[in-house]
Formats: C-alpha cells, sequence, structure tokens
C-alpha cells in the first residue's frame, strides 16, 4: 500500500510518517512546494543550524532546495513534492489545465464531487495538478487543505486538523471572496467524507465539528522519538549564545520560552510579569524568549518597564529542531504556553522526552480524553500560578524529578506504536 502523509507542517507530516515506515508501512511524505516556511521544511526537523529572525519568512523554494545542498544534507527519497510551486496566478493557471487536460476524466469526476456550482468547479480546476498527484496513492493522511484534495481526488483518506485548517471552515463559508467560500465549502465536505477523523491535544476542535454536523472522531497523540529528543548531558550555553549574552546567564537558573512572543495565545505576558517578580525576589534569575512573534516589540518594553532588561535575552534566531533539541537541554526550566485553550503542542512532548521540568497551562477536564494519566508537568495558567512553578523549579532536585517523571511519562504515551496504533487501524481495513 502507498501512503500519502500530506501537507508538513511542523514537521508533522515527516514524523508521523518515518513512524510508519519503521512499522512496515510504505509511507511518504507529501509536500505543498507553496508551503516555504521554514518549520515545513525537513531539513528543519534533520539538521542543526539556526537562522536571524529577520530571514525568517519570504523564502522561496530554490532558497531551501539551495540551503540543503549547502548544509550537505540529502532529503530521503520517501520526501516528495505534491504538485509544482504557483508562484503567480498565471503559473497556477497554467500547470492546473494542463493537469486537468492531460487527465479528463478525473477532473470530471472531481468537478462532480466538488458540488457542481460554478465558483467550486473553477476552484477544483485551480488545484488539479496536486489532485491528480494524490490519486497515485492508495490512501492519504491528510493535514492542512489536504483533505479535499484527496476528496476531490476520490482516494481513500483520513483527516488531521491542525487547527486553523478547521477552524477556517465556519469562518469562510459565506465569505464575500468566491475561492475562499469555495475552499470552506470543499474542506467541510472532505471533513464530512472523511474515513476518520483524528484529534490530538486541542479540546476546541470538537466543537467546531459538530457545528459542520460530524458527531465521529478519534483522539490520538503525536509520534515522538525518543531517541533524537533524549537529556543530552554537558550542553553549554556558551556554545550556544552570543558571549556576552551567554556571560549573563552564567551561574543564573536559567528558563527558556521557545514559543512566539504571543500575549493571546501563547500568555507570553504573564511569563514575563511572573518572571520580574521573581526576580525581584532572587538575582540568580535569567530568561531566554525567542525574538519573534506579534507582541514582540511590546514584550521588550514590558521588560524594560519591570526593569529586568539584564535579567531577559530576546534571542534573534529562530533555531531548527536539532538545535532547539540543544538549546532545551543547556537551560534548567522551559516554559512552554499559558493561553486560554489549555492545549498543548510538539515544543511540549519535545520537553518532556529531553526530561527538562516544563510550565504549561493544561486544562485537564479537557485533555483527559487524550491520554490515561496526566502529564506530570508543572501546571500553570495565571501569573500567581507561573510564579509559584517557577519558584518551586529553582529547587535542583525538584527540577530533576519533575524532569525524570516527564520523560518517563511521554516514553509511555508518545511513542510511534502507541501514537500512531489508531491510524495502523484505519490502514489495515
Amino acid at each position: 500500500m502507498r501512503i500519502c502523509v500530506y501537507d508538513n507542517l511542523a514537521n508533522n507530516a515527516y514524523n508521523i510518517a518515518k513512524g510508519l515506515r519503521r512499522m512496515g508501512f510504505g509511507a511518504e511524505v507529501g509536500l505543498d512546494p507553496d508551503d516555504v516556511f521554514p518549520m515545513s521544511q525537513p531539513l528543519w526537523e534533520d539538521v542543526d543550524f539556526e537562522m536571524p529572525i529577520g530571514q525568517f519568512s519570504g523564502k522561496s523554494l530554490d532558497y531551501w532546495i539551495a540551503l540543503e545542498k549547502e548544509k550537505g544534507y540529502q532529503r530521503p527519497d520517501f520526501v516528495k513534492y505534491i504538485g509544482r510551486p504557483t508562484w503567480s496566478v498565471g503559473r497556477q493557471m497554467s500547470t492546473n489545465l494542463s493537469a486537468a487536460i492531460s487527465h479528463p476524466a478525473q477532473t470530471l469526476r472531481s468537478m462532480r464531487r466538488s458540488g457542481g456550482s460554478m465558483l467550486e468547479s473553477l476552484y477544483t480546476l485551480t488545484q488539479m495538478e496536486k489532485v491528480t498527484s494524490l490519486k497515485e496513492y492508495d490512501y492519504v493522511i491528510a493535514f492542512g487543505l489536504g483533505p479535499s484534495l484527496a476528496y476531490l481526488a476520490g482516494v481513500p483518506y483520513s483527516s488531521i486538523p491542525y487547527g486553523g485548517d478547521l477552524v477556517f471552515v465556519p469562518k469562510f463559508l459565506d465569505d464575500r471572496k468566491w475561492t475562499m467560500r469555495a475552499r470552506a465549502r470543499l474542506q467541510r465536505s472532505a471533513y464530512q467524507n472523511s474515513d476518520n477523523i483524528f484529534l490530538y491535544n486541542d479540546p476546541t476542535l470538537p466543537e467546531i465539528l459538530r457545528s459542520l454536523g460530524i458527531t465521529s472522531w478519534q483522539n490520538f497523540s503525536l509520534p515522538i522519538d525518543h531517541e533524537k529528543y533524549r537529556p543530552l548531558p554537558n550542553q553549554r550555553l556558551d556554545d550556544l549564545l552570543d558571549p556576552k549574552v551567554a556571560e549573563r546567564a552564567r551561574n543564573k537558573i536559567v528558563m527558556l520560552m521557545p514559543s512566539r512572543v504571543d500575549f493571546a495565545v501563547k500568555g507570553s505576558d504573564k511569563a514575563l510579569r511572573a518572571f520580574a517578580r521573581l526576580a525581584k525576589a532572587r538575582k540568580d534569575v535569567f530568561l531566554i524568549m525567542m525574538g519573534w512573534g506579534v507582541d514582540l516589540e511590546k514584550a521588550k518594553d514590558m521588560a524594560s518597564e519591570l526593569g529586568i532588561v539584564e535579567n531577559v535575552h530576546f534571542h534573534p534566531h529562530a533555531a531548527s529542531k536539532p538545535r532547539l533539541i540543544r538549546l532545551i537541554n543547556a537551560v534548567d526550566i522551559v516554559l512552554d504556553q499559558f493561553g486560554p485553550t489549555g492545549a498543548y503542542g510538539t515544543t511540549t512532548i519535545e520537553t518532556l522526552s529531553c526530561g527538562k521540568p516544563l510550565l504549561i497551562n493544561i486544562d485537564w477536564q479537557k485533555m483527559k480524553s487524550f491520554f490515561e494519566t496526566r502529564p506530570p508537568v508543572m501546571d500553570a495558567g495565571t501569573e500567581d500560578e507561573i510564579l509559584a512553578s517557577m519558584t518551586a523549579l529553582c529547587n535542583s532536585e525538584k527540577r530533576e524529578s519533575v524532569g525524570r517523571s516527564e520523560r518517563e511519562w511521554v516514553v509511555s504515551n508518545h511513542s510511534a506504536e502507541k501514537s500512531l496504533s489508531k491510524i495502523v487501524e484505519s490502514l489495515k481495513r
């Protein structure tokens, strides 16, 4: 069976495909050539490097291919592009019209599946190169807009929403822009006709599914490579930060907040205020925040107003996953996210697997359907709770105890065999 795991945001498709391949399945990764976001590139998952934040966006496919060559990186042969890049409207229409003409029967079937309206049929024509490429597979595991493409292709498929790819459906069903309207309606049809819908770690998505008339889905957990994400002794900030910054952090309890700076979604402001209160009580603490996000400048102003500029570093580089593993292992405490959803993502399980104590806001009442036992993290949602957890983890024995328990928990709950068991069941039917 030839399987495509399509759309690689955060390299989730790549990691699922690797897990399935280790279990004997012929899984391939289907990359969207128009997705040039750094964290969607397999290179980002496999190679130890970082890049200035100012260079983080606006890259082309050619840039990433050239960077792979520069880094000496050989992309695995099971990673494929689905279609060709469409950097202009003219290019998009040309490549898709060519695919439609060369596959007339498939094009007619896809247009009928789209619902039959003129606008939805026209939108379908703009997707035919990807649709005909996915038709070559026996099964598709689809992220992003992959469900609608697999639906149009008429191949068996399961859907795994990231979040935004599902949230936009009810929002744009009646949008003024016909392309957004057609895309949302096709995505709704695709979710409604999925063999399975798998949800991971986000308790807000079932309500959206129910609003679309969908009442059946399964929870699952993302797999993680515990040998790659593991405790690494002797990692030093001197090797990872500017020498002047490393000197400021020397002999201090160092905390890392690897998520983007976003007050509403990540609760970065609460973390900063709690840290400022801790820094007033003791001088031996230091905070590293990644220097990107919608509220970065606000966070810098807040650090100045709170009088903690010397205790906070906004790291001006984006770290690939191997570099992030080294950073996580070089610090003492990791701060994840303190937003309102109570969910967690890949950074959470990566930190737990590295055995590093983690602070995060988890809504266990909503999350307990995903796991048999509660993750042994330092659960904190309010500024006071964050401060209390930071204070507790200033004790080295507490840090070691929490980190050890977290590692044991994630190995038990996020192994490829356990995490992918429900997907494997769907492939065997």
